[in-house]
């Protein structure tokens, strides 16, 4: 897992097209047509040790079970465990916060999105639980 760590931080160096491309380049690419659970299986990790600590955190971080999850983002959910760990003081929602503010994105939070039509015209209408706009 440290190796795969180590290789996914050097995405960071990266000009890329996609996450598929970036993974496949650092080498990585394969650990999205896999489970964590098959990936560490075959890395001989016990069912117990995946039972009791990885499907907890697989489940608290993304909602999904270690056999729906592809090993790519399995082991993701594992990196804030490393000595290298690094937080925003006041939140990390603060970088997705000044994210939405500098794209000057309409952002509508506790919105539900009921239906998106594409426009002939280009662009798309959206239906939302407050109405539909263009």
């Amino acid at each position: 897992a440290a190796d795969a760590v180590n290789r996914f931080l050097k995405i960071y160096n990266l000009e890329f097209t996609s996450v598929q491309a970036a993974m496949d380049t650092v080498g990585l690419g394969s650990l999205f047509s896999i489970s964590v659970r098959e990936l560490l299986a075959k890395e001989g990790v016990s069912d117990v040790f995946v039972a009791e600590l990885v499907a907890g955190l697989t489940r608290n971080n993304y909602g999904r079970n270690t056999k729906e999850i592809h090993a790519m983002g399995g082991l993701v959910c594992h990196v804030a465990g490393g000595d290298d760990v690094y937080a925003v003081r006041g939140g990390n929602q603060q970088v997705f916060e000044e994210m939405a503010r500098r794209s000057g994105a309409d952002v509508r939070l506790n919105t539900a999105v009921t239906a998106v039509e594409a426009l002939p015209e280009g662009g798309f209408k959206l239906e939302t639980s407050q109405g539909s706009e263009n």
